[in-house]
C-alpha cells in the first residue's frame, strides 16, 4: 500500500526567545545523529497493453500460458507448475451480465465466496470471490471486472502457506487503464 506522508526538503523553520523566526538550511539545524527522510522512488508501473500494474515485490512476469492471458505472474518459479504462486489476468467476451452474476457463476464451479464489498478498479468495479484453494489449479482470489465490453479476471492461485493477499493490494493499488497505444484512459 502507498505511504503518503510529507518529506520536508531543504528548509527547516527553527524558533528562538524572543517569538522571531528564522528559516535556515536543515543541514545546518539538523544534527549529524538526526535522521533524514529519504524518498524512494516508486516502482513504475509494467504495461500490458490495455491496462498497467506495478509488479508485486518478489514476482517475475512470465510469458503468458494462453491468447487470452494478457498478464501472467510467478513468485519463485520459472514456469506455473514449479511456482509457489501465479498471479495472471484473463480477458474476454463477458459470460454473464455482470461482474457480480461472472463472480457468482465462478465460487458456485469452484466452491467459493462471493465478497460483499465491490473493488474499484481505476473506476471499473470489481467483484471479488475468494476459495480454500491451496493450489495453482484452481484461484484462490479472483476479481471479476468488465471494462470497455470486456472481462478482466483477475486471479491468483497459491501453494499451500503462501500468502498472496499483499501482491493482489499491490495489483489493485496501482491498477491504471490505457489505451491500446499505451496512454492512459481519457487521454489522445
Amino acid at each position: 500500500m502507498k505511504a503518503i506522508a510529507p518529506l520536508l526538503v531543504g528548509l527547516a523553520v527553527t524558533a528562538s526567545l524572543g517569538c522571531r523566526s528564522e528559516v535556515t538550511s536543515s543541514s545546518a539545524v539538523n544534527s549529524p545523529t538526526e535522521t533524514q527522510a529519504q524518498a524512494t522512488p516508486e516502482p513504475a508501473p509494467h504495461d500490458f497493453g490495455a491496462f498497467s500494474f506495478v509488479i508485486p515485490d518478489g514476482w517475475t512476469v512470465a510469458t503468458p500460458d494462453a491468447n487470452k492471458t494478457k498478464a501472467m505472474l510467478l513468485l519463485d518459479g520459472t514456469n506455473w507448475q514449479e511456482a509457489k504462486a501465479m498471479l495472471k489476468v484473463d480477458v474476454g467476451a463477458p459470460a454473464a451480465e455482470s461482474p457480480r452474476r461472472l463472480a457468482e457463476l465462478f465460487a458456485q464451479n469452484a466452491g467459493g465466496t462471493v465478497q460483499a464489498e465491490e473493488i474499484n478498479f481505476d473506476g471499473a468495479t470489481g467483484v471479488s470471490v475468494m476459495t480454500d484453494s491451496k493450489t495453482l489449479e484452481v484461484p484462490k482470489h479472483i476479481v471479476a471486472i468488465f471494462h470497455d465490453g470486456n472481462a478482466y479476471l483477475v486471479m491468483v492461485g497459491a501453494t499451500e502457506g503462501t500468502d498472496v493477499l499483499s501482491a493482489m493490494h499491490t495489483v489493485l493499488d496501482t491498477w491504471k487503464w490505457t489505451s491500446p497505444d499505451g496512454a492512459p484512459s481519457g487521454q489522445p
